[in-house]
């Protein structure tokens, strides 16, 4: 049966890398040309417009975007009320089992 470490190591193995800031020519010519036929294609009218749908929808974005706009408006308020209830007469709403002090609370 053979020895897991039996032999001899293998030799030191150099490596070396290149590095390249632009890309390859095929692919730069695959981008000039995709650009090209996309240019044509708007040019000549090949490209749709937006669907009836689309164009309702384009439309009823801006009083869409204002339907929130009442609850964000809660939201703030109440976020600014937090920020500035004053903590032992909130305490004292608590309970008979909670004593407050002006800067303790057992």
């Amino acid at each position: 049966m053979a020895d897991l470490f039996q032999g001899s190591p293998y030799p030191d193995v150099s490596t070396t890398q290149q590095t390249t800031s632009t890309a390859p020519e095929w692919y730069n010519q695959f981008l000039s040309g995709l650009a090209t036929q996309g240019q044509q294609a708007v040019q000549q009218g090949g490209v749709a417009g937006p669907s009836a749908l689309q164009q309702q929808a384009y439309a009823a974005a801006p009083a869409a975007i204002q339907v929130g706009q009442p609850a964000l408006s809660t939201a703030q308020n109440i976020a600014t009320g937090v920020g500035t209830t004053n903590v032992p007469s909130m305490v004292s709403h608590s309970g008979p089992w909670v004593t407050c002090q002006p800067l303790s609370c057992d």
